[in-house]
């Protein structure tokens, strides 16, 4: 066997490519139980450590790559750490559910026989270990037990987004919120209502506050093209728009929205255009201007 051939099959065993090998199919992190079954003494662990080969994420859990690391390593990492799954306000921006917070610690759910604490990782013990899923290779909560192990601290209008949201993905279904947690049921009092974003859900509210509900997001076919008004009164013809500058401030967008607004004028719709500073601060005058042109006002139940 000549030196080269011998070479190569030395590298080929070797455990810094062992390594290398697992760590490119789980964000580039393991624990010191993973290092090890790649050939790693601790001593090794402690030499990589040093020579920045290795970096230290959380207590007995490494990344093969330098900070700042990926959110998805930095959840893999705090469920190797725990051994847990992640939960709550974590879990529900990993499922696209709500924004990722920066400066929040990963949040995991552990069962209580086997819970222990981690410097930098926020973690909750239950006595109803939940389904475990796999999600981007992290195992998570589902969405629906995240909004019920959050709904008791998160404020109701979060709640209400993150539901609707959830809803709209097809996250989670009506059936599996309904009843978890009497917080999360009064978020689901009206039902879905397919909001878009957290200025939709504004508009709607205001409007639910003194008219009958309207249709969200139902989509028209008008001159050939899919038109879809933010809320609309089938009956009357009447359509009011949420126009955000987050949302409508670029010019294409404005030129949608003429476009839009237009091809709903020229079939008989009447269209009534409502800003986040209207619907928040001048939520009378708003109301006003929705009654005047025509919305059915809601029925008091006696």
């Amino acid at each position: 066997m000549s030196r080269s051939t011998a070479g190569n099959r030395q590298s080929n065993n070797s455990p810094d490519l062992a390594v290398a090998i697992r760590a490119a199919s789980q964000w580039g992190v393991l624990d010191v139980a993973e290092l090890r079954a790649c050939g790693l003494s601790d001593h090794a662990i402690a030499t990589r450590r040093r020579r920045g080969t290795l970096h230290l994420v959380y207590r007995g859990v490494y990344s093969v790559a330098a900070p700042p690391l990926s959110v998805q390593a930095r959840f893999l990492a705090a469920t190797k750490a725990t051994d847990g799954t992640l939960a709550r306000y974590s879990c529900l921006s990993l499922w696209r559910v709500v924004d990722f917070d920066e400066v929040a610690p990963p949040q995991i759910v552990v069962a209580t026989r086997h819970a222990r604490k981690v410097p930098g990782i926020e973690v909750h013990r239950t006595r109803k270990p939940p389904r475990v899923l796999l999600l981007d290779g992290i195992p998570v909560t589902s969405p629906a037990r995240a909004l019920a192990d959050i709904s008791s601290v998160m404020p109701l209008k979060s709640l209400r987004r993150a539901a609707r949201e959830a809803l709209a993905t097809r996250r989670a279904t009506i059936t599996e919120l309904r009843g978890q947690t009497k917080r999360l049921d009064e978020a689901l009092a009206e039902g879905f209502v397919p909001t878009r974003n957290v200025f939709e859900d504004a508009v709607h509210d205001l409007i639910r506050t003194t008219f009958e509900p309207p249709i969200a997001q139902q989509t028209l076919i008008l001159d050939g093209i899919p038109t879809t008004p933010d809320f609309r009164w089938p009956a009357i013809n009447l359509c009011v728009e949420a126009d955000g500058s987050q949302y409508h401030d670029h010019v294409l967008a404005r030129q949608d929205d003429a476009a839009k607004q237009a091809r709903l004028e020229a079939h008989g719709e009447r269209v009534v255009r409502v800003t986040w500073t209207q619907a928040t601060t001048q939520p009378e005058q708003t109301l006003t201007r929705i009654q005047n042109a025509g919305a059915p006002r809601r029925v008091t139940k006696c």
